[in-house]
């Protein structure tokens, strides 16, 4: 099968629809379609280009995995869902949420994407969601991201200790070299750009004067390193010092 064209009556694929369509190389979707089944085109490895259609709503796990000719991908306006590695396996570097996405996952994509357009409708970044993503140079958050949360602790007991698992929004995203943060962020949470070496003082002046933060610590020649504890400009301290571990 080389070719598939979906009529506009269809307006849900169910999993698995198209799996391991490996010859697939065009793809037509229903104008009507709402959602992308769990594994709908699983390694249509054939597959290089999609056009999603603007009634889509939920693109859900797996749907596009191994879909490895695809280079680039366009979320429409009114998508909501994005599922856990809907993506992965792709050759896709470039994402660009719409506002109207309020679930997502970066899953599959961390080692290779470069830039990202975050989502409105996700105002609280929290766990893990940039994190490792080695090889992100920049992201834009939009007005109405409210908070870039803690970093998340979590505890496994092992030979009679316990083994340490740190979460944090942007840790160790260590090509990240420019964020441009909305007017509308209120919080960055402790260690939330820990190991981002690549970002620089003059990239959070405004940053830092938001959060009333008077002193940029430099440590052993590495250059700034954000290693923030809890900023909240209403209770922010009249002078904090960023230490960079």
């Amino acid at each position: 099968m080389e070719q598939v064209v979906l009529p506009d009556t269809v307006t849900q694929l169910e999993r698995n629809a198209f799996y391991n369509c490996s010859s697939l190389v065009e793809l037509t979707l229903s104008a009507s379609l709402e959602t992308i089944g769990s594994n709908a085109f699983q390694n249509c490895k054939s597959l290089t280009e999609v056009i999603l259609p603007e009634g889509l709503k939920c693109i859900e796990a797996y749907a596009f995995s191994g879909c490895s000719g695809i280079t680039e991908i366009e979320l429409p306006d009114g998508l909501e869902t994005v599922g856990n590695s809907a993506f992965s396996g792709t050759a896709i570097t470039e994402l660009e949420f719409p506002d109207s996405v309020t679930s997502a996952s970066l899953d599959g994509l961390k080692e290779q994407l470069t830039h990202v357009r975050w989502t409105a409708g996700i105002p609280v970044l929290s766990g893990s969601v940039f994190q490792d993503c080695v090889n992100l140079k920049s992201v834009v958050l939009p007005e109405g991201v409210t908070e870039i949360a803690d970093a998340e602790y979590y505890y496994q007991e092992f030979l009679g200790g316990y083994n340490v698992y740190i979460y944090a929004p942007f840790m160790d995203c260590i090509a990240l070299e420019s964020v441009k943060i909305p007017n509308s962020l209120t919080k960055i949470g402790d260690r939330a750009f820990e190991n981002c070496h690549k970002l620089h003082e003059q990239q959070w002046i405004n940053v830092l004067a938001k959060f009333d933060i008077k002193e940029w610590v430099e440590y052993e020649g590495e250059g700034p390193v954000l290693y923030i504890e809890k900023l909240e400009p209403a209770s922010a301290p009249e002078k904090q010092v960023i230490d960079v571990r």
